[in-house]
């Protein structure tokens, strides 16, 4: 692990191999049934407009978490996705379907290792307590 630099170090700094390819990011999964988990790494990108994500999910209190290229996870999603289709910023969705819960976020960015940082991919702190407060108010009132 020698060669994973410190993601403090990225932060606010954008490496370019070129305008709009990544070639590096961190790459990390824990929790996923249909991939192995693995260590904190750097992984080469392959796709073409490659882009890093950051992707958090709890089902039913289950959690799972992935870093890595966006090439890679349209490899071991269910659906085809489409790299062109990834925008920068963050994507969060909150479902309850039958008494079943599901939180989804993820996190694109286009630049060299920038899927490193809490501080480069978070949501917002207001946008993190609205969905507490949707989940606390679905637990009391919708028993």
């Amino acid at each position: 692990m020698s060669d994973v630099k410190n993601p403090n170090e990225h932060y606010g700094k954008k490496y370019f191999s070129s305008l709009n390819s990544v070639k590096k990011c961190y790459s990390y999964s824990h929790g996923f049934t249909n991939y192995p988990n693995m260590e904190l790494h750097i992984a080469e990108c392959s796709g073409i407009n490659d882009k890093c994500l950051t992707v958090n999910i709890t089902k039913n209190e289950v959690k799972a978490s992935w870093l890595g290229c966006a090439s890679d996870y349209c490899k071991i999603t269910k659906n085809p996705c489409n790299i062109s289709n990834f925008i920068d910023g963050c994507n969060a969705n909150l479902a309850s379907i039958n008494g079943d819960s599901s939180y989804y976020s993820l996190c694109t960015c286009s630049y060299n290792l920038c899927n490193s940082s809490y501080r480069n991919h978070s949501l917002s702190t207001l946008h993190l307590l609205t969905l507490v407060f949707v989940i606390l108010l679905q637990k009391f009132f919708y028993k």
